[in-house]
């Protein structure tokens, strides 16, 4: 509990002395978990194309692997 207490002050202390505009901050946070929303959509979608990718190749692979012999 004294750890939480310390970093709280220390960050309560930092804040004082830097003088953050707390509307500043609050936009900042805002935009940032806005920007990690976009991302994890962005990331999602490029998984979902990716796997209709690798279902497309694993078509071809099966169909070539049925047309050609393959020798070591």
């Amino acid at each position: 509990m004294s750890r939480w207490n310390e970093a709280y002050t220390a960050a309560m202390n930092l804040n004082e002395r830097v003088g953050v505009n707390e509307g500043v901050f609050e936009r900042f946070k805002t935009e940032i978990l806005y920007d990690m929303q976009g991302a994890k959509t962005s990331i999602t979608d490029i998984y979902t194309r990716l796997e209709a990718v690798e279902a497309a190749l694993s078509g071809v692979e099966t169909a070539l692997a049925d047309i050609v012999e393959v020798t070591a």
